[in-house]
């Protein structure tokens, strides 16, 4: 059993086209995915960062960022990043 209540802090460089509208992140808990979206809304355009919120102690994700132009098209996702959660079980 996994307690959730450990968080993710991430920050990435602000993307520079004009018609940029802001970003969408996305997680998952193995490499290949299924990566499931974790804002509700796309991240402002002049944010780079993110707190991810009620994940598992001790627990490795996988993390992809994409922009979103003011049309709401996504471009292609960033590399695929590993973290893993502050603490022990």
């Amino acid at each position: 059993m996994y307690s959730a209540n450990s968080l993710m802090s991430l920050s990435w460089s602000l993307n520079t086209e004009t018609d940029l509208s802001g970003y969408n992140l996305y997680r998952a808990e193995i490499k290949s995915g299924p990566f499931a979206k974790v804002n509700a809304d796309p991240i402002a355009a002049g944010v780079g960062s993110f707190t991810d919120e009620g994940l598992k102690i001790g627990w490795k994700y996988y993390y992809q960022l994409r922009a979103v132009d003011s049309a709401m098209n996504e471009s292609a996702p960033t590399d695929t990043m590993a973290m893993v959660t502050p603490g022990m079980l």
